[in-house]
């Protein structure tokens, strides 16, 4: 048998080979990772937790009546901003800083 079908078999061999253990793992971690989901699926369906609300904490008095505020609605209000504060902001355009440097 000539010397360049020995190694097209041999490639051909390994390369199945490398395929077949290719599958193997991905079937492997397919399943691994479809226990993991069920499990998380498992904790977080539990009927205590549908009626949990979202997690907060309140870290001072303000934040708290704010939350006491919202009422069934859940929405906080805030106070209106006043925008004129903003706009009293004027740039006056660059300002050439000259001088010499001199390092402690």
């Amino acid at each position: 048998m000539p010397f360049e079908y020995i190694i097209a078999i041999i490639c051909g061999s390994i390369f199945l080979i490398l395929f077949i253990a290719n599958l193997i793992v991905y079937f492997l971690n397919a399943k691994k990772e479809a226990a993991v989901y069920e499990e998380l699926e498992k904790m977080y369906s539990d009927k205590n937790l549908v009626k949990m609300k979202y997690d907060f904490a309140a870290y001072d008095k303000e934040t708290e009546e704010l939350m006491k505020n919202a009422g069934a609605s859940g929405e906080i209000k805030t106070a209106e901003t006043d925008d004129s504060s903003f706009s009293q902001l004027v740039i006056e355009g660059l300002e050439e800083i000259t001088g010499d440097y001199k390092p402690e």
